[in-house]
């Protein structure tokens, strides 16, 4: 047995404390790429690895203009006003970091890789070396 941390979460600047940086949906690509390595035949301390590098180069940030429902609730968690929208929520429906004004997609995805490629806070820095391709997903 072996323990891979994803932290992905780009929305909350450091120091964030005893708990660090939350883990988002950016753990889909960690997964795959520890299934692909065990796929391959990797052993479990190799496997791991290639999960913890995948880990070190993924940056997620979440945007919502609506709040989540519980299943069974009749109300949403809680309101987010119109005209607004919250950025770098969490991926169980935690609040935003902060609120900005909803703005057209791709203003919104620039304000969104701004966060995520802040050398200021140094969470993708496996970004410095260039060249390379990079994966997005929308979900």
């Amino acid at each position: 047995v072996d323990l891979v941390v994803v932290a992905d979460d780009c929305a909350l600047p450091p120091p964030l404390g005893v708990a660090g940086r939350r883990g988002l949906a950016g753990t889909l690509f960690v997964h795959k790429c520890a299934g692909a390595a065990a796929a391959a035949g990797k052993c479990l301390a190799a496997t791991a690895l290639e999960a913890r590098e995948a880990a070190a180069a993924v940056g997620t940030m979440g945007v919502a203009t609506a709040a989540h429902t519980l299943p069974g609730a009749a109300n949403p968690a809680r309101v987010i006003l119109a005209g607004e929208m919250e950025m770098g929520l969490g991926i169980h429906g935690e609040p935003g970091a902060y609120t900005a004004p909803t703005a057209p997609v791709d203003q919104t995805v620039a304000q969104l890789l701004e966060k995520i490629t802040d050398k200021a806070h140094g969470y993708m820095s496996c970004l410095d070396a260039g060249g390379g391709e990079v994966a997005v997903m929308v979900n």
